[in-house]
């Protein structure tokens, strides 16, 4: 018989190890430390943008679209005026020429069947027409009005116009609404949106927004990347996207939602926000409590090391993301794409085997067909391949462009953490050479403002490396550590200068240390881990709707009072009825049972054996740790719980402190089935 083993125990070890990417110190004691499972269950990590007037993202209102100025009858006005101007655009002049030969009925059916660009109905044909002149006037016209369509003469010697599927993308591309000939003149040129999301990617939901709404997602725009592994919302941005059409989908919306719609002039670009304000739930946590709040007050006061996260890093340990960079800025392209296409453990078997398929035996084809949906850089990866075979660059570049620079951000994250490691360990205080920034310019400080002990640690900047005009380097040891890692990889500053525009890699500096807003948090005790313990936006929104049902209803209610009152009372009489006849029974069994030899204090004895038994096998209470703290953008919340806790955040590490809860919900709940 074959034994039975636990899914985790006999998956492989998955996942990157902190000192693998750099991550090594701590700033706070050692000594403060407990343990807690991050992320144990999706909606025990919310996010939510801070967007660059300090307000809050949040979704709660996904039914109308409000406009910049507050003032949706002036933009109705303006539409009508703007349609009243059209009325002799080249849609319109098709329009006229068309009635002029067909009946009315028909031109407006064609009408319709345009505006709806229903690629399932992918042909319109018009009365057969024995007139030639006639039927090239409809060609000439339809071409000159609709030039997404095509057009042909049937066998009966009718017209027919063909909605392609090439025409209909080059069309909805450029614009997202379905009247998307005339957009109004005055109402602002993007769609601004808020994006809740339920452990999913924004690709994988931008995506299936395209897909819905005929769209190119590569001009989905937004401020920053979110966890997969969450309950995220953020602001998005679309081009020419009518509102209604996608607040209209959210009933087709299966764990995402999007609202709170508006029209803006400018659309967002990655860090255009303030920062985001965090909500996680750390299960199962053990330690002393007053120890987990000295770790919280330092970490208040003192802040923690800025480190590049482990999600910066994926989870391939064969293939790390900074040595995909690595390998794209060495210009190793056939390595870079080999990388990319190696199988991680977590993955599903049949998207494994595709990769081994790519690998192996070079079908990109068929490796194209197994892989998921969502899996755009593999799929763009073998679609180049597959039409130009061996173009390992081309197949680099075929990466959408924002992707493409997260493998050579992954490398200086790499880097950057490598140094700020061996800085930390190095001291505490700022020593000779150290860079701060003063006047808006990042600069060396000097010894008279070194003995001023004017600066401290959180004043400290490391450069991430990029091409050497923008780079300004520590002058001491650490400066020359850079140096040296960079030439360990056979690279040096100079390679990152041909990848700088299509790779976004410009170099930055960032702070040693980040600071947390104000830090809030509670302890919870709770006996079930299936239970959220965070209320989110969605959530919110369906409490305050089923209120407000539940007002409605109320005020139904009042009217049939009196109905009521007598159904009341018919029902408590029948409970008393109950009632009487229970304690009739009970005592009925009393006498019966007293009757036994021991009598009355055999039962009070069992019963009292029995409360203890059921005592004993009721699931005890486990203690979590609610958290609610502000970051900056691009500052890590794992970096901070990793602060507080002395936790590995590795995935590993978590995988094995779940196993350890999963054994005692187990064994708990054992003891209570028998």
């Amino acid at each position: 018989m074959k034994r039975s083993i636990d899914k985790d125990q006999e998956r492989p070890k998955i996942g990157l190890t902190e000192e693998v990417v750099g991550i090594t110190e701590y700033l706070s004691d050692r000594e403060l430390k407990f343990t807690g499972i991050l992320k144990h269950r999706y909606s025990d990590f919310n996010v939510h943008e801070i967007d660059p007037n300090n307000e809050i993202v949040k979704l709660d209102n996904i039914t109308t679209i409000e406009t910049e100025n507050g003032n949706e009858e002036e933009e109705k006005k303006e539409e009508k005026n703007e349609e009243e101007e059209e009325e002799e655009s080249p849609a319109k002049k098709t329009q006229q020429t068309l009635t002029k030969i067909f009946d009315e009925k028909i031109v407006q059916n064609f009408i319709g069947w345009v505006t709806k660009n229903d690629l399932s109905n992918p042909t319109f044909q018009f009365p057969t027409t024995q007139d030639k002149e006639a039927r090239t006037t409809v060609h000439k016209s339809i071409k000159q009005g609709y030039p997404n369509l095509t057009t042909h003469t049937g066998s009966n010697q009718c017209v027919i116009a063909d909605l392609t599927k090439e025409s209909s993308r080059s069309t909805f591309e450029r614009r997202g609404n379905n009247n998307n000939s005339r957009w109004p003149k005055n109402r602002p040129k993007h769609l601004q949106f808020v994006l809740y999301k339920e452990n999913k990617t924004s690709n994988e939901i931008f995506g299936l927004l395209a897909r819905f709404l005929r769209l190119n997602e590569k001009y989905f725009k937004i401020a920053g990347l979110k966890d997969k592994r969450g309950i995220t919302t953020q602001l998005c941005t679309y081009q020419q996207l009518d509102g209604q059409r996608l607040l209209d989908l959210n009933r087709r919306l299966r764990g995402f939602k999007v609202g709170n719609c508006k029209y803006v002039n400018t659309p967002l670009s990655l860090g255009t926000l303030k920062g985001n304000l965090f909500k996680v739930i750390l299960r199962n946590v053990e330690g002393d409590k007053q120890k987990i709040e000295e770790s919280i007050a330092h970490c208040s006061k003192y802040g923690f090391i800025n480190y590049f996260g482990m999600q910066r890093f994926g989870e391939n340990v064969k293939a790390p993301t900074h040595k995909i960079g690595l390998a794209i800025i060495q210009q190793e392209w056939e390595k870079a794409v080999r990388l990319i296409m190696s199988p991680r453990g977590s993955e599903k078997f049949r998207v494994q085997k595709a990769k081994k398929i790519f690998l192996n035996e070079n079908n990109y084809r068929q490796c194209e067909r197994m892989l998921d949906r969502n899996m755009y850089v593999e799929k763009n990866i073998c679609r180049n391949l597959n039409r130009d075979n061996n173009n390992w660059k081309g197949a680099i570049m075929a990466i959408p462009k924002h992707l493409k620079a997260l493998y050579i951000h992954s490398y200086q994250s790499y880097i950057w953490n490598t140094v700020t490691s061996a800085r930390i360990k190095h001291s505490h205080q700022i020593i000779e050479g150290d860079l701060i920034k003063a006047d808006g310019k990042y600069r060396v400080i000097t010894q008279k403002e070194i003995n001023s002990n004017k600066y401290s640690l959180k004043d400290l900047y490391l450069p991430l490396p990029g091409p050497k005009k923008d780079l300004v380097l520590p002058k001491n040891q650490f400066g020359e550590m850079f140096v040296d890692l960079l030439k360990k990889d056979s690279i040096n500053f100079d390679s990152f200068n041909s990848l700088q525009k299509v790779f976004i890699c410009s170099g930055d500096f960032r702070s040693i240390i980040a600071i947390p807003g104000e830090i809030k948090f509670s302890f919870i005790k709770y006996t079930d881990s299936t239970i959220s313990l965070i209320e989110n936006d969605w959530q919110i929104l369906e409490r305050k709707r089923s209120k407000s049902k539940e007002n409605e209803e109320e005020q139904q209610k009042e009217q049939g009072t009196e109905q009521k009152k007598e159904t009341e009372e018919e029902q408590e009489q029948e409970k008393q009825k109950k009632q009487e006849k229970g304690e009739e029974k009970a005592k009925n069994t009393e006498t019966k049972e007293g009757t036994g030899k021991g009598g009355e204090k055999e039962i009070e004895i069992e019963n009292e054996n029995e409360n203890e038994k059921e005592r004993e096998k009721e699931p005890k209470e486990l203690l979590a740790l609610q958290l609610e703290f502000s970051l900056k953008s691009s500052q890590y919340a794992t970096m901070f719980v990793r602060e507080i806790s002395k936790m590995k955040t590795s995935r590993n590490y978590q995988v094995s402190l779940k196993s350890g809860e999963r054994n005692t919900m187990k064994k708990r709940r054992r003891n209570f089935k028998n």
